[in-house]
């Protein structure tokens, strides 16, 4: 019904949007990782030539915070946050985010999605 797809429409932008990222092959070696013990979180990175796409969720019902690492081969001062608006420092080979409840996130070497 209309008032349905209206309520979903930013939602169905966005999963429209991010099926360029779903397509992608597997980053297998010298991929973004969880550099924290953080067994709540689940994550998938997908890569497009010089670009990786990490693909993460809080499995939990509790809020984490939790810390990644990106390998020295990955030339990257700062992770984008795709569909948030936001970009996060790497430090030290690190960057570190918060996570709500079964919150999930994107991340990406890149400002935008794949072409």
């Amino acid at each position: 019904n209309a008032w349905f797809w209206e309520q979903h429409k930013g939602f169905f932008q966005e999963l429209k949007q991010a099926s360029r990222i779903f397509v992608l092959r597997d980053q297998k070696t010298n991929a973004i990782g969880l550099s924290s013990a953080s067994p709540t979180i689940e994550m998938l990175v997908k890569e497009s030539p010089g670009n990786q796409y990490v693909l993460a969720v809080n499995a939990s019902k509790e809020a984490v915070d939790t810390q990644f690492e990106v390998p020295t081969g990955v030339k990257a001062a700062e992770i984008h946050v795709l569909f948030e608006n936001r970009k996060l420092p790497v430090s030290g080979g690190k960057f570190k985010d918060k996570f709500p409840a079964y919150g999930v996130h994107v991340y990406s070497t890149s400002p935008e999605l794949p072409h």
